[in-house]
């Protein structure tokens, strides 16, 4: 294995985040932070001589006096042990493990006291788990160990200090003082996340985005293999159930227009045992929920349009207009509040609305409680979810640290609606309950980070990446720009299951003059990845679903389509490529068991997921549609869990059989090889 440098020199210790960030410490005994290839910049005071960093933005340090010490970009360093180390590695989970005078390796005990866990013989280390660990030997080659075992050589001599991130790069501080790095060829789940990372905002983490450890993933997705029709309906409802009933302090949900059906009475049941529960122990549980409202003006031209479209019979309907959005609001909070006795602290706010300023409203489906539990993913509260022709979308229900960035980005959702929506005629569109009286025009949201504590939190081991975004205005596209990196990163397999990867708008002849239809760079790089050989399967609803679900165009001309996209985009449209193409990209309806359509009717299944598994290590559910985000991106919230074990998992419960059924709805190569020579328009 070959070291190549990739910093100027400059640095003593270094620690590089899962993100690709390079923290060093420089000849002045600060902290300096970069990336491969750009220019250091200075981020804490001097005072240190070795670093660690973790995934949460802590910088631990070892002082001038051996103690290990703690801060974060330009804040004040806070001593936390006593001074026995010269270098240093801590986990995720808080745990410290330093190297001791004797250049053995030690760890801190839970009492605070030092354990020491190898032999005397490192400089320097990285702990990469309770029983990993690779040091920097005293011939500045790097070795690997366990807890109490044997150290082995696994590279050549030339580095003083070590980082490792999860794809298995390893970086080291030449004795020149640069940085030079040994890359991994191999690419795990690990790897796959820290490359989906990249592309995201800097700025946008712990506002919109975050990674963090969880404990627990349950996936709540239909059709499940062996299961009724009606089965992930009632699993839904029992996890939202379980999650809310025990809140005490925050409880976010978000979701789109409306909240219909059994969901009213469940929430309505909920919310009783939650007040009860503040009665009896005398506190103020807070629960906020936020409601996007489709269309694409408000304020004055809203009413001109809404007055123009009843009367008229003729344009199309453009939502609820915004001078009746706080009785619709109104009319959601009854159904949720009709239990209460308002014998409690408990305060319940209501908002919704959407934003002309950047065509936005939510479309987030969230439900998180007291920043430990959390369900994300496609799922609205709405009536089409149960009945004999059920709507079948996937969500996550998550145990963990995951859950604060679900309240995060509801802060989000509130800050920005709050800047939209600060008074006027029409008010705040915000709405409070509190001991049984309602009040509207509401101001001063209490945001997740007054209500809960933060830090801590679980030490688990599932690594989820939490996406947002909000519109167009603040980092737009974060989602998008996580869709295109899984496809971009994957090797083996993209599954993608989705209502349609076609706007609504296909639809309108007019309409489609303006605006895109299909998302450009993502079709092509399907097209390209199938070229290449991975295998490519793309789920969609079907042209006959109810609920307003359907696919928006027939298989056959989406699939004309994507190709077509594709060619425009770079793609050579040669004889080679389309047999490669249709060899390895197959586009389909969804189909359960046996069935075609919904038993007893001539209506087919109704697709409402937004999910993707790529190499049976990464996947992504949440709320965005793979389709042009345009004129209006929404504001979405999606979750990445790369674990395989999950990801296994996940794919024998749901695409295992989802994929066996939807591949009678495919096109063969030879079929689709002349779709592809047809030559009509779309």
């Amino acid at each position: 294995m070959a070291w190549d440098r990739i910093t100027g020199g400059s640095v003593t210790s270094i620690s590089v985040t899962p993100d690709g960030f390079i923290y060093g410490v420089g000849l002045d005994k600060a902290v300096w932070r970069t990336r491969p290839n750009e220019t250091w910049q200075r981020i804490t005071d001097g005072s240190v001589t070795s670093i660690s960093v973790t995934p949460d933005g802590f910088i631990y340090g070892v002082g001038l006096d051996k103690a290990v010490w703690r801060t974060r970009p330009n804040e004040t360093w806070q001593r936390i042990t006593d001074g026995s180390v010269t270098s240093i590695s801590v986990l995720p989970n808080g745990k410290i493990y330093g190297v001791g005078l004797d250049k053995a390796v030690w760890r801190t005990c839970p009492n605070g006291t030092w354990q020491r866990i190898t032999d005397g013989s490192v400089s320097s280390i990285l702990v990469l788990s309770d029983d990993a660990i690779l040091g920097v030997g005293l011939d500045k080659a790097v070795w690997r160990t366990r807890s109490y075992g044997t150290w082995q050589r696994i590279t050549d001599g030339s580095v003083t200090a070590i980082s490792v991130v999860p794809n298995g790069d390893i970086y080291g501080v030449g004795t020149d003082s640069a940085v030079w790095i040994i890359r991994n060829t191999l690419c795990d789940a690990s790897c796959k996340l820290t490359k989906i990372i990249q592309d995201l905002d800097e700025d946008a983490r712990g506002r919109i985005w975050s990674l963090d450890a969880n404990d627990s993933v349950q996936i709540l997705a239909g059709p499940e293999k062996d299961a009724s029709i009606s089965a992930p309906a009632q699993e839904m409802v029992s996890a939202v159930k379980l999650d809310l009933e025990g809140g005490d302090k925050l409880i976010d949900i978000s979701t789109l227009a409306d909240i219909t059906g059994d969901w009213p009475n469940v929430l309505a049941t909920t919310l009783k045992a939650v007040e009860a529960r503040a009665a009896a122990n005398n506190t103020a549980p807070v629960v906020r929920i936020y409601i996007g409202l489709s269309g694409y003006f408000s304020g004055t031209y809203d009413r001109w349009l809404d007055t123009a479209s009843r009367w008229s019979g003729l344009l199309p309907d453009f939502g609820i207009a915004e001078f009746n959005w706080n009785s619709h609001l109104r009319g959601v909070l009854s159904k949720l509040t009709v239990q209460l006795v308002g014998n409690s602290q408990m305060q319940i706010y209501i908002g919704g609305g959407r934003s002309q300023k950047d065509t936005n409203w939510n479309h987030s489906k969230i439900v998180a409680v007291d920043g430990t539990r959390a369900i994300v993913g496609g799922h609205n509260l709405w009536s089409e979810y149960f009945g004999t022709q059920p709507v079948f979308d996937t969500s996550l229900s998550v145990v963990g640290n995951s859950s604060k960035a679900a309240h995060r980005f509801a802060d989000q959702l509130w800050r920005i609606h709050q800047r939209d929506f600060p008074s006027g005629s029409n008010g705040t569109h915000i709405l409070r309950w509190e001991g049984n009286i309602v009040t509207e025009n509401v101001t001063g949201i209490p945001t997740s980070t007054e209500i809960l504590r933060q830090g801590g939190g679980t030490m688990g081991n599932i690594q989820i990446l939490s996406v947002g975004q909000l519109g167009k205005s603040e980092y737009p596209s974060q989602v998008k720009k996580a869709v295109i990196r899984m496809i971009d990163v994957a090797e083996k397999n993209i599954y993608i299951s989705q209502q349609s990867i076609v706007h609504p708008f296909v639809s309108n002849p007019l309409l489609r003059l303006w605006y895109q239809t299909i998302d450009a760079p993502l079709v092509t790089g399907l097209v390209q990845k199938a070229i290449a050989g991975v295998d490519v399967k793309l789920v969609l609803s079907n042209e006959n679903a109810p609920h307003n679900t359907k696919a928006n165009m027939p298989t056959r001309d989406i699939l004309k389509l994507i190709w077509r996209t594709a060619v425009l985009h770079g793609v050579g449209n040669t004889r080679d490529n389309r047999t490669k193409f249709c060899h390895n990209f197959y586009i389909g309806n969804l189909r359960v068991g046996c069935y075609d359509t919904y038993p007893g009717g001539t209506q087919s299944f109704a697709n409402h997921s937004k999910a993707i598994l790529i190499d049976k290590q990464v996947f992504m559910v949440g709320s965005h549609n793979l389709y042009e985000q345009d004129p209006a991106q929404l504001s979405e919230f999606a979750y990445v869990v790369a674990d395989s074990s999950k990801a296994e998992q996940y794919y024998y419960q749901y695409w295992e059989p989802v994929l066996a059924d939807f591949a009678r709805t495919v096109y063969n190569d030879t079929q689709c090889l002349s779709i592809l020579s047809e030559r009509d328009e779309l």
